[in-house]
């Protein structure tokens, strides 16, 4: 994906975390990414969790880039690297429930 359609496809999953095929994808990655974790502890893996949960627990509204930074408790430099592994973890999931 490119960056704007990373960006569109974020604000898509925040305006839509009520369809239930959105929820659970999200939930699919955040679940295979903590049953991770307990093996193999990676920070992409903690930093997934938390990115998942903020959309989860975000209500149906778009959060600005320095509100995820500060909810995901990660550093602008590799924010948006992390950020670009999970979405496209989370559009792969919602592809294959597809």
């Amino acid at each position: 994906m490119t960056r704007k359609e990373r960006s569109d496809f974020e604000k898509s999953l925040f305006k839509n975390i009520n369809n239930k095929e959105i929820w659970n994808a999200i939930s699919a990655v955040r679940e295979r990414n903590e049953a991770s974790l307990k093996a193999d502890e990676t920070h992409k893996m903690k930093f997934a969790i938390r990115y998942c949960d903020v959309i989860l627990n975000s209500l149906g509204q778009t959060l600005n880039y320095k509100k995820m930074l500060t909810q995901t408790n990660e550093a602008t430099t590799t924010y948006y690297f992390y950020r670009n592994l999970v979405l496209d973890d989370i559009h792969r999931e919602i592809a294959r429930g597809a």
